[in-house]
């Protein structure tokens, strides 16, 4: 993946980069599972594959039992691990948090328009 442009080479950098944000952002109207599934599902990845992973890594976050509560329905620290989840089940090459996702975005940014 070195060399790509993140801002004009987006579809060759999907599944590899993921982000766990300091507050959790779940779709309220899905489950746990679903949530923790989205990304895959944004890359294509068949449904019943995309739940089974889904579930392993519920299990890997101890929240096997909550598979199918919503958000509102989670401890803050649950929808956390759901959050954290969620951004490993797509199998990145790196997981950042927003603070250095954003430094990072500055520099390419300044070194594109340098």
């Amino acid at each position: 993946m070195a060399g790509l442009d993140p801002f004009s080479s987006g579809q060759a950098l999907r599944g590899v980069l993921s982000m766990v944000f300091q507050q959790p952002s779940l779709l309220p109207w899905r489950t746990a599972r679903e949530n923790v599934a989205v990304g895959l599902e944004i890359i294509g990845t068949p449904r019943s594959e995309r739940l089974a992973a889904a579930q392993c890594w519920l299990e890997r976050v101890h929240l096997a039992g909550a598979e199918d509560r919503f958000p509102a329905q989670l401890s803050g620290g649950m929808r956390q691990r759901v959050s954290i989840a969620r951004a490993f089940v797509v199998e990145p090459s790196v997981v950042l948090d927003p603070v250095v996702f954003e430094q990072l975005r500055r520099e390419i940014h300044e070194r594109m328009t340098a």
